[in-house]
């Protein structure tokens, strides 16, 4: 897997299965929703605590999309996420997030900060291992400038950017011990588009459109995620990677979204 893909796993692996994925298979089509009062509203309507619970989720995703190359590509993806309660900061709440992915051997391990009246979720750990026999990598990310993995406190219109790196550790057992250590600087900007409605399925939606693009040195990723008001399930995400003037489109709907074993998508 090249670098700029492995980041997709690695920087959006809570954006796109707590706070921001696709929505169940098939055509979908969205449309623009007008503010008829003019008035810039907050997307923490769209901010889910119900889905922060201790626990287990299993989520499946359909995904189709086209790479720069114009090669077609759809299939499934099934994700499990184990949250377990750590102790709480002032004014937040604090939760261990430990992310697999079957079939991929890749494992994400996140501390995780709620700030339930803020309406936003930040990232203060992150550890990603990724075995590739006979390798290992384990990316670390920095904790002194955290990444914001949602912002829904942002009204319509207004942006957030943040800064962050991530320390990569390879390791490879066939080999002398030794480590090798790679370090990155990013920037993300998180902008809250403003209220859509969506179509999936025949099911019309309404949710809150975020916008978070990613810049790196090599390239750049932008997610387009859908949000459904008042639960803040990710109803459906479009992914655009840029790298070497070649595009990558991709888009992901929800299919299942449970909640020790509790079906959440209705």
């Amino acid at each position: 897997m090249k670098k700029i893909d492995m980041k997709i796993i690695i920087v959006s692996a809570l954006i796109t299965t707590i706070v921001g994925c696709g929505s169940g298979g098939g055509s979908s089509e969205t449309t623009v929703t007008k503010n008829v009062n003019k008035v810039k509203e907050s997307a923490v309507t769209c901010f889910g605590e119900n889905l922060y619970q201790v626990g287990e989720y299993d989520t499946v995703y359909s995904y189709n999309g086209i790479t720069h190359d114009g090669i077609t590509q759809n299939g499934i993806t099934r994700k499990n996420i184990e949250v377990s309660q750590l102790e709480d900061k002032i004014g937040s709440n604090q939760f261990e997030m430990r992310e697999t992915y079957p079939g991929v051997l890749a494992s994400v391990t996140d501390t995780v900060l709620i700030w339930p009246g803020a309406g936003w979720v930040e990232l203060k750990g992150r550890v990603v291992i990724k075995r590739d026999a006979p390798q290992m990598s384990t990316y670390k990310f920095d904790t002194v400038d955290p990444l914001i993995v949602s912002w829904f406190s942002l009204r319509e219109g207004e942006h957030k950017s943040i800064y962050t790196s991530y320390d990569l550790e390879t390791f490879s057992p066939d080999s002398s011990p030794r480590t090798k250590n790679e370090s990155e600087y990013f920037e993300q900007k998180v902008t809250f588009v403003g209220f859509k409605n969506i179509n999936v399925n025949g099911v019309d939606y309404n949710t809150c459109q975020i916008t978070d693009e990613q810049i790196y040195n090599e390239g750049t990723i932008t997610y387009q995620v859908f949000y459904q008001t008042n639960t803040g399930l990710p109803l459906k995400k479009i992914t655009i990677t840029e790298k070497d003037g070649k595009t990558d489109n991709q888009e992901e709907t929800l299919i299942s979204y449970k909640f020790n074993g509790t079906e959440l998508l209705n």
